[in-house]
């Protein structure tokens, strides 16, 4: 029976061994684990500084949102005084708006009111008459300024023409045709002038009927009213003038002139009248005389105008004088005469300028 058992025993030895054998094989192992744990607990410590960082940085974010808060306030407050400011510049804007303008129906608001048909009816009349007063003191037309006096003088003219439309050479239609034009403009302004029948339709008719009434005695006049057949007192019985065909004389210029001068180009000069007395409205003054003597340089001037050689007649205040080119670097002298019909005035004194 021991016999049989020493096998298992030895067996069993050999389990141990192996046991043990396994035993040292996993001490490594644990060894191994150990230091795995080791290493891990260092890993553990090493993440406690970051763990302690991002604390810190937690901490200085809360103080940086309490130190944004006081500007978050203040920029709150910008936007609303910027709100405040908006309003006061949408108030201003509406004080600055221009007039409004209706596209739509062509109307604006920038007119004045409307005023009534009496206060317009006073100033168109107060127009006419300071334009009829200018009319009347400042033209040369043979026909007299009034609607009044052009009906006086055609209402002449119907009792003169018929008398002598014969002799005259005036054809009777004619003659009867101012007649009609007469009557008709008499009858449109005693329309126009009562107070109880002036309409704007009278005034329009009286207009035109006048207008009418001139055509035919500026035609008239154009045609036939000339000497002969006609004489003097017939043109005078007409309400006309008689030409006069002796001009009035203007006798000799008393004014005295110079030129001042100034550069135009090469080889020329510009010349300005400039009165020294007298004055241009005169009627003796009609033109001037331009003398000047052209002087290389060592050669005597002129001692006075009545030594220069050349002249020109111009009736312009402002003229040119082109040079020779071989002239260029001399030296011209002016003086001037006022000239009027071959009568000349008194010279004016003497200047001189260099020719470019």
């Amino acid at each position: 029976m021991s016999l049989d058992n020493t096998p298992l025993s030895q067996d069993n030895d050999l389990l141990s061994l192996d046991n043990a054998s396994l035993s040292l094989d996993n001490a490594p192992l644990s060894q191994d684990n150990d230091l795995l744990s080791l290493d891990n607990a260092s890993l553990s410590q090493d993440n406690d500084p970051l763990s302690l960082d991002n604390d810190l940085l937690s901490l200085d974010n809360d103080l940086l949102s309490l130190d944004n808060a006081p500007l978050s306030q203040d920029n709150a407050s910008l936007s609303q005084d910027n709100d405040l400011l908006s309003l006061d510049n949408a108030s201003l804007s509406q004080d600055n708006d221009p007039p409004s303008l209706d596209y739509n129906t062509k109307s604006c608001n920038f007119f004045p009111p409307a005023i009534d048909n009496a206060s317009f009816y006073r100033y168109y009349t107060f127009i006419s008459i300071i334009r009829r007063y200018l009319t009347l003191n400042h033209r040369s037309d043979w026909l007299p300024g009034t609607r009044d006096g052009q009906l006086a003088m055609a209402k002449n003219w119907n009792v003169i023409i018929p008398a002598h439309a014969a002799a005259w050479g005036i054809p009777n239609a004619t003659a009867q045709e101012l007649a009609a034009l007469t009557a008709a403009a008499e009858t449109a302004l005693n329309t126009a002038k009562n107070e109880t029948t002036r309409t704007p339709v009278a005034t329009a008719q009286c207009r035109a009927s006048f207008d009418a009434l001139v055509a035919a005695m500026r035609d008239i006049k154009k045609r036939y009213f000339y000497i002969p057949p006609l004489t003097e007192a017939d043109l005078v019985s007409l309400g006309l003038k008689v030409p006069d065909p002796t001009l009035t004389p203007s006798g000799k210029p008393a004014a005295q002139v110079m030129v001042e001068t100034y550069l135009v180009g090469r080889h020329e000069l510009g010349i300005k009248i400039v009165y020294v007395t007298g004055s241009a409205a005169d009627p003796a003054n009609k033109g001037y005389r331009i003398w000047y003597s052209v002087v290389a340089p060592g050669e005597t001037p002129p001692a006075n105008p009545a030594e220069l050689r050349k002249s020109f007649f111009t009736k312009r205040k402002k003229d040119v004088i082109a040079f020779d080119y071989g002239e260029s670097g001399k030296t011209a002298h002016f003086a001037v005469q006022v000239e009027n019909d071959g009568k000349k005035g008194e010279w004016g004194p003497l200047v001189s300028a260099l020719i470019p």
